[in-house]
Parts: C-alpha cells; sequence; structure tokens
C-alpha cells in the first residue's frame, strides 16, 4: 500500500511539473490566446455584416472578460505566435473593442458622436495600450501589411467592412480573409459589381486605402484610364472575386469607377430587420 502510494505521488508531482514547465517557457502549444468567447458573440450577435447592439448589451460582461482576457496575456506568448495568429489576434481586438466603446454610449447614432473614438488609448494585449488609428496604421497596415486586414477591420459605420459571424484564428486565416473579401465585394450593400452595368461603384474605404494596393497589386507600366492607385484596387478586386466571369469583365476595363458616399450612421441591423 505505501509503494503504491509513492507511486502515485510521485505521478502526480510529475504532471504538476510538467505543467509548471509548461506556463513557465509559455510554449504556444501550451498557452495560446482564446477567441472561443468573441466566437460565439459573433454568432450571437451579427448576422449579414451588421450588429444588433441591442442584444449585444445583454453580453457586455461576456465581451469585456474576453478583452480582459487578452490585456493580461503573456508577452513572451505573445511573441511566439505566427505571423497569421497575430493579424488575427489584432483584427479580434480592434474589432471587439470598437463594439465595447460603442456598447458604453448605446444608444448612439454614429462614432463620430462618441468623443476621442479614434485617439484614446485601450488595453489591447500583454498589458500593451493602443488607439484604433495606432492598431490599424502603425500595426496592420506598418507591419503585416496584408490589404484584405484592413478590409475586416469595422469601425462601427455603415461604410466600414463587415463584420464577421465569427473570430478569425491564425490556422484559417488566409481562408477566412477570402472568403470575406468575395462577401464584401459581391454584397451590394458595399460594393455594386455588375457585367451588366457600365459604372462600377465601390466602397469609400478602396479610396480611403488606395495607396495601400500599389506594392501588391499594381504595376510600373502605363494603366490606360485608370490611375495607379485605382488599378492596383481593380486587380485586387480580380483576384479576390469568385466568378470567372466578374473576373473576366473586370479584365475588360468597359466601365467608369464611382464610390459610395461615406455613411457614418451606426451599423446596427435596422429594427424592422430584426423583426423579420
Amino acid at each position: 500500500m505505501a509503494c503504491r502510494f509513492s507511486i502515485l505521488r510521485c505521478f502526480r508531482f510529475r504532471n504538476t511539473l510538467l505543467l509548471l514547465l509548461c506556463f513557465t517557457l509559455l510554449s504556444p502549444a501550451c498557452f495560446s490566446a482564446d477567441h472561443q468567447a468573441w466566437d460565439e458573440l459573433l454568432k450571437a450577435h451579427t448576422d449579414d455584416g451588421l450588429i444588433n447592439y441591442g442584444s449585444f448589451q445583454g453580453d457586455k460582461a461576456k465581451l469585456d472578460d474576453y478583452l480582459n482576457g487578452l490585456a493580461r496575456y503573456p508577452l513572451e506568448s505573445f511573441s511566439n505566435e505566427t505571423r497569421e495568429e497575430r493579424i488575427a489576434l489584432w483584427i479580434n481586438i480592434f474589432n471587439a473593442l470598437v463594439i465595447q466603446e460603442i456598447l458604453r454610449h448605446y444608444p448612439v447614432e454614429s462614432v463620430s458622436k462618441i468623443s476621442n473614438f479614434w485617439d484614446q488609448k485601450r488595453p489591447t494585449v500583454s498589458g500593451l495600450s493602443y488607439s484604433f488609428l495606432e492598431i490599424r496604421d502603425q500595426i496592420l497596415r506598418g507591419s503585416f501589411r496584408d490589404e484584405r486586414a484592413l478590409l475586416a477591420l469595422v469601425t462601427g459605420e455603415m461604410s466600414s467592412a463587415p463584420l464577421r459571424n465569427e473570430a478569425y484564428v491564425g490556422s484559417r486565416l488566409s481562408e477566412q480573409l477570402a472568403d470575406q473579401m468575395n462577401f464584401f465585394l459581391t454584397h451590394e450593400r458595399y460594393n455594386e459589381i455588375s457585367n451588366r452595368q457600365k459604372k462600377l461603384r465601390l466602397s469609400p474605404l478602396f479610396r480611403e486605402y488606395e495607396n495601400d494596393f500599389i506594392l501588391g497589386y499594381g504595376q510600373l507600366q502605363e494603366t490606360g484610364k485608370f490611375s495607379p492607385q485605382q488599378f492596383a484596387v481593380l486587380n485586387f478586386i480580380k483576384v479576390h472575386l469568385k466568378d470567372p466571369e466578374l473576373q473576366d469583365w473586370i479584365v475588360q476595363s468597359k466601365y467608369k469607377v464611382s464610390y459610395f458616399k461615406k455613411d457614418v450612421n451606426l451599423n446596427e441591423i435596422k429594427r424592422n430587420e430584426k423583426e423579420q
């Protein structure tokens, strides 16, 4: 009996040491950012790219807990994440913080009514604080340079990109962003791209971010009737559309480009849409 008891104690002691070693080394395999709560919130309170802020209010505590957990996420673990995991993390943080800030002032007609919305520094990850502009411009635009990530950021306006109804995760990031870009490009709320029209109406985001597309989607030679920035945007659109006919139509350039007017109203599911 004593021998058996000693073996059991030894086994438990060994497992305890393994757990302590796991947290001491902060290995990604032992500790990684958990976006399950954010995923559940998105599935419960978003639809067709828009947000039900009214129902989201009932889950404010869960949203706060998710963001508080990321704010305590160890810097050593964060530095061990893959590039895709870090991009997914920053997109999730940005979008979750936007909703958290809106809920603090809800009901509100527009984020333009919220004082210091863009410049206020907020806790993000590993005890670091950034503003929305710093996350977008310094981290995602400056460090990662993935145009798809920019178009996955939701700023709380009707003119912002649609909010995906699931959390981004590193292991599926490329697949998720590819699917999200096709949704964004083919949804008439954001873009009007039809091979039956002679005009192509684009989201104002494409005008705001047009210089970001030149490096990855531009070309050195003349671009015909389009500016270098417009050509790069159109090339990006062609690459990320899944419809071959629309892709061919984009290449033919038999259309004029215009942009939707910026709409700063809250990207909220309207009451009549909620009741349907």
